[in-house]
């Protein structure tokens, strides 16, 4: 029969403060000025161990004659004050735990026969008790223990003593694998568990120390035949200074398990070694390799590389947690509550806003973001546009109003995945509008700055987001789900962690990502339900990603329409730039992301080379990286502004220096002129810089709908005739109706552009309109309320 605890609560109180057992100094309350609060539970018995999973019932076994509940934990100051009382098993079944000072806790409940002996056990772990609270721990199964004999007295001396977690060792220990695993031995016949961990008499305090002699490696080894461990981790995190008790808890082991497998699924913890090329040396350590990321965290502002480890190493736990199994995440130096510093565009090679004429050096600051800090470390992109000595993002271009000049080796690129560049709107090319006086007007600049900035001629800047505020207080109230918007609801951490760790460690919008975070705001899109994650990808993030591309084609391919149309009038005799049809213009916007070969991969701008010439390949559209320098491309001279194709395309034949292209004579033979104080060819390549930032972060139509739409708009807007002017849904209209070849490769967007006239039928944005396609449809700009189209067309 079900009997509650209350009776009980006068001698909880008493015995509270005279409860305090076991080894280990780290058992003894620190005290709280905080008011207790209680735990409530039900207790089911299994006549099995946890080994036989047998089935609970809430009958209360006739060898039970006593129970006894001991709480343990740590709060802030510190462990709190054990509780500890025995109940008679008659009145064991369910109640509530009175008297427990806030904290996290353990309950441990032992069931004993009248003799004294344990005949079974339960615990319930990471219980959080606040102040005048109770806390449900469910239902706790209680089954028969398993019984070491050489771990009995461990067991019995350590009940109360806490681990590293700040949580009962015990507790811990029993969750865990070596806890209930009774079969297997060492090759000195020594079994998993207290002993076999650490020795008969405490002699290996740390069994995952001293380097390949770790106690763990004895057992855990690519010899042992046991299908539960992982024999590759001494190739992969060991042999590169990760000890085990880096991404594990050194007692239950089981703890964070979802975390850690969901994380080897992901780019973060594959064993794909190409995607960490250079993780040993240069600068790319900081990023590919987890301890050249911890050293860098550590100094944000030197050059990490070279000496940091020998081999590749994925981004592993101990990177982004200076404690992983207690979920901490590791701190940047100089954070604080007002602005985020120390490692982002602050330093050099954490992302100058590139190309940015308005202020060639501009520092683009980050907001503290807490744990997505991390996050931005690595994907605020690396491409610069102003000169450093840095030393890890070699600029390729120089912020001057003589010239603009791009290295023989380069391409108009970013980093792959600039996504908090993006979601902070950190990196793009704004000085694309001259205004009626010639200068970039405020309204313009504002609209392209985040309102977590200083705006233009305003207090902050005009783009806000959703997205943006999520893991922030800001999202408090948000009309999205204002009821599902409240305190301790998706507040902490930033957006990066919310959306991208939040259930699992895949890093991807996965099922767990959308049950927790999605489905809070998108529920359905078209009148299609996309509460799974096939039909989140199919109706909704994959549609949106495709008309992202599409944008960014676009405005590549208006570029190779003009450089076509120039050759195709080009005669024999040079004209004043110096191209003819035996010299002309040879130069393509390759756009690789639109491809299904390597599908991400790109890089803008490419040089044709003469057929036959090794030293420099011809374009080849199924290549990942377009252009690759001839490793006897030593110098890093420039060719003189002014200097035509023909020219460097002749190298001395000793040498293979770094030419540029004649930034000035391209902009003038593709129409982009010197305009009102500032040249057409910065704007040009601005613009193009614009398309291979967004290209980069695949996901930029969802870390920043607003910024991606409007800036992929300006730039294609500029492309087409070297102005703003909203002309950009007939460029799209035309270029769409091209059906062949442009510039030598198949039309990616050929009859993806047609305009009806209205976006939606009607206000409720369900039916596109007649002659409406999904792709002009995010080009340009429509009412959310009448699905008309915007005038003018900007989005």
């Amino acid at each position: 029969m079900r009997k509650t605890f209350f009776m009980l609560q006068h001698l909880l109180l008493v015995l509270l403060l005279a409860a305090m057992t076991g080894c280990g100094a780290n058992n003894a309350g620190t005290g709280t000025s905080a008011a207790p609060g209680s735990v409530t539970a039900k207790l089911t018995w299994s006549n099995g161990t946890k080994l036989a999973k047998a089935k609970a019932t809430s009958s209360i076994p006739s060898n039970v004659a006593n129970v006894v509940f001991t709480v343990t934990g740590t709060g802030t100051n510190g462990p709190i004050p054990v509780v500890k009382t025995t109940v008679a098993a008659a009145n064991s079944a369910s109640g509530s735990i009175p008297g427990i000072y806030p904290g996290t806790v353990a309950v441990a409940v032992k069931a004993l026969d009248s003799t004294g002996a344990m005949v079974y056990e339960g615990y319930a772990i990471n219980l959080d008790v606040a102040p005048n609270a109770t806390t449900n721990a469910g239902t706790i199964n209680m089954t028969v223990p398993i019984v070491k004999s050489e771990e009995v007295p461990c067991l019995g001396c350590h009940e109360t003593t806490l681990d590293l977690t700040g949580q009962s060792v015990v507790a811990n220990y029993k969750q865990s694998g070596h806890y209930t695993n009774t079969t297997f031995q060492d090759a000195n016949g020594q079994g998993a568990g207290c002993v076999g961990c650490h020795g008969p008499s405490h002699n290996i305090p740390d069994p995952s120390a001293n380097g390949t002699q770790a106690r763990c490696f004895d057992c855990h080894n690519i010899n042992n035949t046991n299908t539960q461990l992982v024999a590759n981790h001494g190739n992969y995190y060991f042999n590169n200074g990760t000890e085990c008790s880096a991404c594990h808890q050194v007692h239950n082991t089981l703890a964070g398990n979802m975390e850690r497998k969901t994380w080897a699924q992901s780019a973060h913890g594959s064993t794909d070694f190409a995607r960490l090329a250079g993780g040993g040396s240069g600068c790319s350590t900081r990023c590919h390799n987890a301890a050249g990321f911890i050293a860098a965290m550590a100094n944000p502002t030197k050059v990490v590389g070279g000496t940091m480890t020998a081999q590749d190493q994925m981004v592993t736990c101990n990177a982004c947690h200076s404690n992983a199994p207690l979920g901490k995440i590791r701190n940047l130096p100089g954070t604080s509550a007002s602005a985020f510093r120390a490692y982002t565009t602050s330093n050099p090679g954490y992302g100058f806003a590139p190309y940015n004429k308005l202020n060639p050096n501009k520092k683009a600051y980050y907001p503290d973001m807490a744990g997505s800090n991390v996050c931005i470390v690595c994907h605020a992109g690396t491409t610069e546009g102003s000169a450093t000595s840095f030393g890890c993002s070699d600029p390729y271009f120089a912020n001057s109003t003589s010239a603009l000049k791009l290295k023989r080796s380069s391409t108009i690129s970013q980093h792959n995945m600039p996504s908090a560049a993006v979601m902070y709107v950190k990196f793009g090319f704004m000085n694309l509008s001259t205004g009626v006086t010639g200068v970039t007007s405020n309204a313009y600049l504002n609209g392209l700055t985040s309102d977590q900035d200083p705006g233009y001629g305003q207090a902050v800047g005009g783009i806000g987001s959703t997205h943006r505020k999520l893991g922030t207080n800001a999202i408090h109230g948000d009309s999205h789900n204002p009821s599902f918007f409240v305190p301790g609801n998706l507040d902490s951490n930033g957006p990066c962690a919310t959306c991208h760790v939040t259930g699992s460690h895949s890093f991807r919008i996965d099922q767990a990502a959308i049950n927790a975070v999605c489905s809070n705001c998108h529920t359905s899109e078209n009148g299609q339900a996309i509460a799974t994650q096939a039909a989140f990808e199919q109706f909704f993030l994959d549609p949106q990603k495709e008309v992202y591309n599409n944008a960014i084609a676009l405005g590549a391919t208006v570029v190779n329409k003009k450089i076509a149309d120039y050759n195709a009038a080009l005669t024999s005799t040079p004209n004043a730039l110096g191209y003819s049809t035996t010299n002309p213009l040879q130069f393509l916007v390759a756009i690789n992301p639109f491809t299904s070969v390597q599908p991400g991969k790109l890089s803008f701008v490419k040089f044709l080379e003469p057929a036959g010439n090794a030293t420099y390949p011809t374009y080849d559209p199924t290549e990942g990286t377009i252009f690759t320098a001839s490793s006897s491309t030593t110098s890093s001279t420039y060719a003189a502004p002014g200097t035509t194709y023909a020219n460097y395309l002749a190298p001395a034949a000793t040498t293979y220096p770094y030419y540029s292209t004649d930034w000035t004579n391209t902009a003038i033979a593709l129409g982009y002129s010197q305009s009102a104080g500032d040249a057409g060819y910065t704007k040009f390549v601005g613009a193009l810089s614009n398309l291979a930032f967004f290209a980069k972060d695949q996901g930029g139509f969802a870390h920043a709908r607003t910024y991606s739409r409007r800036l992929i708009y300006d730039s294609i807007d500029f492309l087409d005739n070297g102005k703003l002017d909203m002309s950009v849904s007939g460029t799209a209209t035309a270029i769409s109706a091209i059906s062949g070849n442009v510039n030598g490769i198949a039309n990616p967007v050929a009859g993806l552009y047609t305009k009806g006239s209205t976006a939606y039928t009607n206000g409720t944005l369900t039916v596109l309109a007649n002659g409406t396609t999904e792709s002009m449809l995010y080009l340009v700009g429509w009412s959310r309320s009448t699905g008309a189209w915007s005038s003018p067309e900007r989005p």
